[in-house]
């Protein structure tokens, strides 16, 4: 088996483990204390931060830590060294979206800091900051 066939199934069982955690365990905090477990055990893939976001959205909009939760899940998906500069450009757009400049500009000089071709990265943001929504995440 492939390590791209593994990556899959290890990606639906986690994400499964999560939303059914949310489900059995009081809704979003059983499903955030899923992930960090699975987040501080495990190595997570893309496809695994990506459902946690959308557990996030679907559940957490009008939670108070939910802000601070997303921010913990880009933090934890930029480690990756894959959809480095897609998850750093969704980070952004999501902080631009909650107003949070200082926090935007922090993230922006560490995502130069970190991609592979800073050019390229400064182009697409530049779009960003212009108006337009960036989220990799979305299904």
């Amino acid at each position: 088996m492939a390590t791209e066939d593994r990556n899959l199934i290890k990606d639906l069982i986690l994400s499964s483990f999560v939303k059914w955690s949310g489900d059995a365990n009081g809704g979003l905090p059983g499903a955030r204390k899923a992930y960090k477990k699975v987040i501080q055990n495990m190595y997570p893939t893309f496809a695994f931060y990506k459902s946690c976001l959308q557990v996030e959205n679907t559940l957490g909009k009008s939670d108070k830590d939910g802000q601070a939760n997303v921010e913990f899940l880009f933090e934890m998906a930029s480690r990756l060294d894959n959809y480095k500069e897609d998850i750093y450009l969704s980070y952004l757009s999501y902080l631009q979206s909650q107003n949070k400049f200082d926090k935007a500009n922090a993230v922006y000089w560490k995502a130069t800091k970190e991609v592979a071709d800073k050019e390229a990265f400064d182009l697409r943001y530049k779009s960003i900051t212009n108006g337009a929504v960036y989220n990799v995440f979305a299904s």
